[in-house]
């Protein structure tokens, strides 16, 4: 995830990533370790609210991930585009000069 952020932040392109933004709170905090899952996407909602486009990385597991489908139904849910990204390749609609 952080690699592929980096790559789209080369293009220009502001990324807000739950998982890098997340992950490392909750490694470095063992406290919020025990959190349900419904805490981090409280966590979520608040900066997704703010974006105007949700970009999906086709990572493995992405079709079952929990937060990645109810990001989408937020995304569907508020009319905002979904692109969605095979991991390393910017998709074309985001490339400087597009």
């Amino acid at each position: 995830a952080a690699a592929n952020a980096g790559l789209l932040m080369g293009e220009g392109v502001e990324v807000f990533s739950p998982i890098c933004h997340t992950h490392p709170i909750e490694q470095y905090c063992p406290s919020l370790a025990v959190k349900p899952h419904s805490f981090w996407m409280d966590r979520d909602r608040v900066l997704f609210d703010k974006c105007d486009g949700l970009l999906v990385l086709t990572d493995p597991g992405w079709l079952t991930s929990t937060g990645v489908t109810q990001e989408v139904g937020w995304a569907r849910e508020r009319g905002i585009p979904i692109l969605y990204m095979t991991p390393g390749v910017v998709p074309d609609e985001l490339k400087k000069g597009n």
